[in-house]
């Protein structure tokens, strides 16, 4: 399936992995992306870090603690439960993660292969 993969995606997921390498060598620095207040950065990056944990590829930070320590933080937070817990939708919550689980593995060879490319 991977071969049938339109470029555009392949370049999309590896941009996000290149993102998300990016945003945890900031986090080595600080707990949040601002500094050690969460703050307007991180406001901005909790809405797409939201829905990769509802496909599902949460997996794309087990190798970058802070990334994943600082997305449980602002999960915790009143303002995230206020936000993402105010209109609960399971169908659509169903959806997405079924939706990640369909492309889980291809994204896993599309980034493996990412690095050896870049060995």
């Amino acid at each position: 399936m991977i071969a049938t993969l339109p470029n555009r995606q392949l370049w999309w997921l590896r941009t996000l992995a290149t993102m998300l390498a990016e945003i945890e060598v900031a986090l080595d620095k600080s707990t949040f992306l601002t500094g050690p207040e969460h703050g307007l950065a991180d406001a901005a990056l909790t809405p797409f870090v939201s829905r990769l944990n509802e496909l599902g590829f949460e997996w794309m930070w087990d190798d970058l603690s802070h990334l994943g320590s600082c997305s449980r933080k602002i999960q915790k937070r009143d303002s995230f439960r206020t936000v993402f817990d105010a209109l609960p939708n399971p169908a659509r919550r169903r959806g997405m993660s079924q939706a990640g689980e369909e492309v889980h593995h291809e994204a896993i060879k599309i980034l493996e292969k990412n690095e050896k490319d870049r060995g």
